[in-house]
């Protein structure tokens, strides 16, 4: 943990000023310790395990969807599933999505303060914050996350809490920019997620969400029958099997889309499409969406107008939609 990440903590969790209780450190950064209030001796201290403040809850951290996607993620960082890319994108292609979907570019972020809220494997996270930014802070809930930082902890403007999107605890107007990206939808409480994120956004700054459509999805509708036969008692392990069995299958109708699209222009030129053309044509890429799609307990999803209203409601003024499935960019109107 970087000591620039105490200013990111909110009060009420842990009153400030405060204190760093070093076990272990390595290069200038606390690897386990403590973090403790000054003005506030008897407040519940928070534990650095691994280079991360742990800011959630134990029963958060034994969720189901704590340890669904620390096993999807755990299985990408070890190189096991799709080790040179995230569901289909590269690196690279993450970080063009950013900008494009933020409105933001390489220039214009540095010197700010950005938030990715539900960090994953802290890949884009970390290749953001190689472009300048001030501070660039990852949040998740996943169990994978100390490895996930221990490949990323050398860049000093980077760092990780493990907490609870639905609760923080990180100081309100924080951030210039907060992005979250196919997150929200796989909480219990959606909107709670969405309003706990939009308060950590600076007056003027920018908020980006991205939930899941509410379209037809053959992945969704297989999702839904294999419920009925028990599938949220199903090991992680035998899910992802089942998921490489599934991806086979798909892989043949993926080809045919691909070339469809070349042989129909404006077929090609469908969002849905081009992202089933330019993402789904590998195997480990497919394995991953299956497994995205079947393991976690939860996956709603929502119209643009019901995110939309969530925007206003909340005080932001919509500035772009995303052109596939649900993803709106906002700002904060000034208070």
């Amino acid at each position: 943990m970087k000591q620039w990440m105490l200013q990111f903590i909110a009060d009420e969790r842990l009153p400030s000023p405060h204190n760093i209780i070093s076990d272990d450190e390595k290069d200038g950064e606390i690897i386990n310790g403590k973090i403790v209030s000054i003005s506030e001796p008897l407040a519940t201290p928070v534990d650095i395990l691994m280079g991360v403040p742990v800011l959630a809850d134990k029963n958060v951290i034994d969720s189901d969807t704590a340890k669904s996607f620390g096993f999807e993620w755990g299985t990408h960082l070890e190189g096991k599933i799709e080790a040179e890319s995230r569901f289909g994108y590269s690196i690279e292609q993450e970080i063009d999505y950013f900008f494009t979907a933020t409105q933001e570019s390489k220039e214009s972020i540095k010197g700010k303060t950005i938030l990715d809220g539900g960090c994953g494997p802290a890949s884009l996270t970390a290749g953001i914050a190689k472009l300048g930014p001030k501070h660039m802070v990852g949040i998740d809930i996943n169990t994978a996350l100390f490895s996930a930082y221990h490949h990323q902890h050398s860049q000093q403007n980077l760092g990780i809490f493990l907490c609870n999107i639905l609760d923080h605890q990180l100081k309100p107007e924080s951030f210039d920019l907060v992005w979250s990206s196919g997150v929200i939808h796989h909480t219990p409480d959606p909107k709670a997620g969405f309003e706990a994120l939009a308060k950590c956004v600076k007056p003027e700054g920018k908020l980006y969400i991205w939930v899941y459509g509410d379209h037809f999805s053959p992945i969704v509708a297989v999702r839904d029958v294999l419920e009925i036969f028990g599938l949220r008692s199903w090991s992680h392990g035998v899910i992802m099997n089942l998921s490489h069995f599934f991806a086979a299958l798909t892989l043949p109708a993926v080809w045919l889309v691909q070339l469809l699209a070349i042989l129909i222009p404006p077929l090609g030129n469908s969002a849905t499409v081009r992202n089933i053309s330019d993402r789904w044509g590998k195997h480990g890429a497919l394995r991953m969406i299956w497994f995205d799609v079947l393991s976690p307990k939860y996956r709603y999803k929502y119209s643009r107008s019901t995110l939309k209203q969530w925007f206003n409601e909340a005080g932001f003024e919509i500035l772009r939609e995303h052109d596939y499935q649900t993803g709106i960019l906002g700002q904060k109107r000034k208070t």
